[in-house]
C-alpha cells in the first residue's frame, strides 16, 4: 500500500448498488479513503464502514446543491479528493418511462450538482457510467464510441443528456473527465429487472431456466471488469473530456446466455425460450473497446463462462 494512496480520497456516490458496493471494496482494500455518498445508507455499506476505518459514510440528497457542495468542500479539506465516481442515478428503465421528471432529475440534474460541486472544491476527475444504450440497439457489433447517438427510451436519453453537461464543464476546462459507456454489466448482485437476475431468480426459486426473449444480442461485461476499469482510470488520472466503451467486443444471444448459465451451474435447460417477439429480431447492441484499450492498455477479460460461474 503506497502514502499516496493512505492520502487520497475517492468519493463514490450511489455507493450501495452492485457496481458501487464492489468498487468502494477495492478501493478501500487498495488504502484509498473512501467516502460514500447516498440519500440513505444502505446495511450492505454499514457493514463495510464497520470493517473498514477509512470508509466514511453521508446520507444526503444529489439534487440539493447546497448539501453537495458543502460535503465535497468538506472533504476536500480534509484530504485530497483524487476523482469522484457519480453512480447515483434511477437505473430502471420501466420507471424512467413511467415518471420522466424523476428520471432526468436523478440522471441529469443530479450529475449537475455533483459537477458543480467538484470543480467548487477543485475536484479535477470525474468517472462517469453512461450506457451503451445512447447508441441505440440496430447495430452491427462493433460500435465505436465515434457511432450516432441514438437513444431509444427514457433512460439513455437522460444518461445522454448529462454526458453532454459533463463534457460542457470539461471542454471549459472545469474538470477532466471519463465518460464510461457500459454494455450489459452482470453480476452476483444482479436485480431481476436484467436478464441475467432473471436468471439467478429462476434458480432461486428452482423454476425453468428460460428468457423471455432469445433472440437480442448483447455484449455481456462482468461487473469485476467494470471495477478494474474505474481503478485504473483513477490511477491513470484526469483526462478527456474521454468518452470509453467497456465491453468485451462478443456478442451473445438472451438465448445463449440462458443455456450457457443452465450448463455452468448445473441446471437443467431442456425448457426452451419463449418464442422470439418481433423488436428482438434486430435487437443488437456489441461495442468495441479499442479506445479503452488505447487510453489504459488493458480490456476486460473475464468470459462469459467464467463470470457466470462466479455467480
Amino acid at each position: 500500500m503506497s502514502q499516496a494512496s493512505k492520502d487520497r480520497t475517492i468519493v463514490v456516490t450511489g455507493a450501495g448498488g452492485m457496481i458501487g458496493l464492489a468498487v468502494v471494496t477495492q478501493l478501500l482494500d487498495a488504502g484509498f479513503q473512501v467516502a460514500g455518498l447516498e440519500i440513505k445508507t444502505s446495511a450492505a455499506l454499514r457493514s463495510l464502514a464497520q470493517k473498514y476505518r477509512t470508509l466514511r459514510l453521508m446520507d444526503g440528497d444529489l439534487l440539493d446543491p447546497a448539501f453537495v457542495v458543502e460535503a465535497f468542500k468538506n472533504l476536500a479539506e480534509q484530504k485530497e479528493v483524487s476523482a469522484v465516481i457519480h453512480l447515483a442515478g434511477l437505473a430502471d428503465a420501466s420507471q424512467c418511462e413511467a415518471d420522466p421528471i424523476r428520471a432526468f432529475e436523478q440522471n441529469t440534474m443530479a450529475t449537475v450538482c455533483v459537477l458543480e460541486a467538484c470543480c467548487r472544491a477543485k475536484i479535477r476527475h470525474l468517472i462517469f457510467p453512461s450506457t451503451g444504450y445512447v447508441y441505440g440497439t440496430g447495430h452491427s457489433p462493433g460500435v465505436k464510441e465515434s457511432c450516432d447517438s441514438n437513444p431509444q427510451g427514457l433512460y439513455a436519453l437522460t444518461k445522454l443528456a448529462a454526458e453532454t453537461v459533463i463534457r460542457g464543464y470539461a471542454s471549459m476546462g472545469r474538470i477532466g473527465c471519463d465518460i464510461l459507456r457500459l454494455s450489459n454489466v452482470y453480476g452476483p448482485a444482479s436485480k431481476p429487472n436484467t436478464v441475467v437476475g432473471l436468471l439467478l431468480s429462476q434458480k432461486k426459486d428452482h423454476l425453468p431456466i428460460s428468457v423471455h426473449d432469445p433472440a437480442p444480442i448483447r455484449d455481456f461485461v462482468h461487473v469485476d471488469d467494470v471495477v478494474e476499469t474505474m481503478f485504473r482510470l483513477i490511477q491513470a488520472g484526469p483526462s478527456g473530456p474521454c468518452t470509453l466503451n467497456v465491453s468485451t467486443g462478443i456478442g451473445t444471444s438472451t438465448g445463449e446466455l440462458a443455456r450457457l448459465f443452465a450448463e455452468v451451474q448445473h441446471l437443467p435447460h431442456d425448457n426452451p425460450p419463449s418464442s422470439v417477439g418481433e423488436r428482438a429480431v434486430s435487437s443488437c447492441l456489441v461495442m468495441d473497446n479499442a479506445g479503452l484499450h488505447q487510453r489504459l492498455q488493458w480490456r476486460p477479460g473475464i468470459t462469459l463462462r467464467e463470470g457466470l460461474s462466479r455467480l
